[in-house]
């Protein structure tokens, strides 16, 4: 560790064993820092000229009168030009703010009698650590006077911060008021000889270690950093994670960061996020709005329902892994017929401690036991005796839902990201696979558009979202058509092939008939790519190529082409298996018209 000596102002580096009494600083970054490179390698005179000097000399001078030798700044005491020494500063820099004898924040743009609330010091995320860390923290405003200490102030700042009084204060009492006046003696040393608190020996173990993950991410919640990935590096200290430093990697940092956090800890309120989409653990500090969630505890009452509890967090096969309360939800049905559950996390929420955060679950049908988060944007409160309500709902009609408790059951469960869905082929849709097409005359109808999208000319991949497709068919100088489908798939186990879809239908449309109703500026290639582009986006101009009559949909469809000759379009859906695989396949056929009676739907 390099501490900077505020007579010489030269560089000493010291190891633990040797390391003397210093104070720290924190502070927000501004123009014309001093930095190491100047420290080191130019004279005295010609940084003094920065703008930062005033606030270097400034510390320096309050050092020295409270009797330090040695300060420590982060601007000049860390070459960061050195990847590996700044990887390991940042892994070591809440110790270092935690063993400094005291810690001044200078509050760059704060005058005499400030409210603090304005302050950028209090939006920063690498100063979260440097409020917490130290045993001694003292402000002063942009002309270095004193404003007041960390313990005399810790009403207002838990209210500017949302962290608990308490550790603020390091779990002593409000009173004395002064923090000078709280002492101890090497007789009695586990005990404030003051206010009677026990000492805390281990910031971590003793203080921060006892609030929930939810909680100290609450804390870090309304801060920046001006790079993304310093959202995950500056809270490495928080949950004492120790991570190599990759930037470049964006928000990735802040997963690298929980995935430790779940390595290193079985608390479930980790996945107590109520923003983002799409992923297993939240994607910024941002997420955790929701402040009063607290760590589990089971008393002896609670040994028999915990006795067969394995409540172990752990990331395997690209989910997390995690024991939790499974209850069904009862007439929840927000877009489908499809069944949903709430997982009841173990761990309190709110003011009563025992009702629970719990998230709304969705099934993923294969494999067992799986489910993906619904609306993650969303957190749920489980009251006694069996209530629930919705945090964050953006409807405002949707903020209770109805379930029975006696319905929960203790289940590990694993809980998969949005974009495995496509491991599912119930939310997955089956692949299409376009047989030859039979033609009457000569040439032939081509595959001219599609959706999902084309692997090759006769084969369509599955769609992630939706159970239904378009292929649009081209013939030059002949009518265009097109066919739409759509294969829901069953919940597994089925006995046979016919059981796995709970529907197959198709539907031959002429383009002609489709433009019944549209305004026709277009000519048909346009018009085509139009409806095709339509369906794509879930644009609901043509919702009625699909919302028809469902006792006309069938496996099979006919349509008549209207043009220079008539022609009977039949399209054919059925299921084709092979070692274990099923697709769906399309056989269609153009035949003439013999005046013998069609079917045509």
């Amino acid at each position: 560790m390099r501490l900077l000596h505020i007579k010489t102002l030269q560089l000493q580096s010291f190891h633990d064993a040797n390391l003397p009494r210093y104070a720290i600083l924190s502070h927000t970054w501004g123009d014309e820092e001093i930095l190491f490179d100047d420290v080191q390698n130019r004279p005295v005179r010609n940084w003094r000229k920065k703008h930062a000097f005033y606030k270097l000399e400034g510390f320096c001078r309050k050092a020295s009168q409270n009797g330090y030798e040695y300060v420590w700044i982060d601007t000049c005491c860390i070459d960061q030009g050195s990847s590996a020494e700044l990887s390991e500063a940042i892994n070591s820099m809440f110790q270092w703010y935690n063993q400094a004898e005291v810690c001044y924040v200078y509050l760059e743009d704060t005058a005499p009698d400030p409210s603090l609330h304005g302050c950028r010091w209090f939006t920063r995320g690498w100063t979260l650590q440097e409020l917490i860390a130290p045993t001694d923290v003292r402000f002063f405003d942009k002309n270095w006077t004193f404003i007041n200490d960390r313990f005399s102030l810790a009403p207002l700042l838990a209210k500017i911060t949302g962290i608990k009084e308490i550790v603020l204060r390091h779990g002593h009492e409000s009173y004395p008021s002064r923090w000078e006046d709280h002492k101890s003696d090497n007789a009695f040393i586990a005990y404030c000889l003051s206010c009677g608190c026990r000492w805390w020996s281990s910031i971590y173990d003793d203080g921060i270690a006892q609030f929930s993950i939810a909680q100290r991410m609450s804390w870090a919640a309304k801060r920046a950093t001006t790079r993304e990935e310093d959202l995950g590096y500056c809270l490495f200290g928080l949950f004492d994670v120790n991570l190599p430093l990759l930037y470049g990697e964006g928000a990735r940092a802040f997963t690298r960061l929980q995935e430790e956090i779940v390595q290193r800890n079985d608390d479930q309120s980790i996945l107590a996020f109520n923003q983002g989409w799409g992923t297993i653990l939240a994607s910024s500090p941002e997420c955790f709005g929701v402040s009063d969630i607290y760590p589990k505890w089971a008393l002896d009452s609670d040994i028999e329902f915990l006795s067969n509890r394995q409540s172990k967090l752990y990331l395997a096969n690209g989910g997390l892994s995690v024991e939790v309360l499974i209850c069904p939800l009862r007439d929840f049905r927000p877009l489908d017929s499809d069944e949903y559950f709430i997982g009841i996390l173990d761990c309190a929420m709110g003011s009563d401690l025992l009702s629970r955060p719990a998230i709304l679950l969705k099934p993923v049908h294969l494999p067992e036991h799986t489910f993906r988060r619904f609306l993650p944007g969303i957190l749920c409160c489980v009251d006694q005796p069996g209530h629930g309500r919705l945090i964050g709902s953006p409807d405002s009609d949707l903020t209770h839902f109805d379930f029975d408790i006696d319905d929960a059951q203790i289940q590990r469960i694993t809980i998969v990201p949005e974009y495995d869905l496509r491991k599912d082929p119930v939310v997955q849709g089956t692949p299409l696979r376009i047989k030859p097409i039979i033609d009457c005359d000569p040439g032939k109808y081509t595959v001219e558009d599609t959706f999902p999208e084309r692997l090759n000319e006769m084969m369509l991949t599955s769609c992630r979202y939706t159970p239904r497709g378009i292929i649009m068919f081209h013939k030059p100088s002949y009518p265009r058509f097109c066919v739409v489908w759509e294969t829901r798939r069953a919940k597994p186990p089925f006995r046979n092939r016919q059981e796995q879809f709970l529907s197959m239908w198709c539907k031959v449309w002429p383009l002609d008939d489709l433009k019944q109703g549209h305004v026709a500026a277009k000519d048909d290639a346009a018009f085509a790519r139009e409806v095709v582009k339509n369906t794509r986006m879930r644009d609901r101009s043509f919702d009625s190529v699909y919302n028809f009559d469902e006792n006309k949909k069938a496996h099979v469809s006919s349509a008549l082409l209207r043009g220079f000759e008539q022609r009977i379009v039949t399209a054919k859906l059925s299921a084709a298996a092979f070692l274990g695989r099923t697709i769906v396949e399309l056989e269609v056929r153009i035949s003439k018209v013999d005046g013998a009676p069609v079917f045509v739907s």
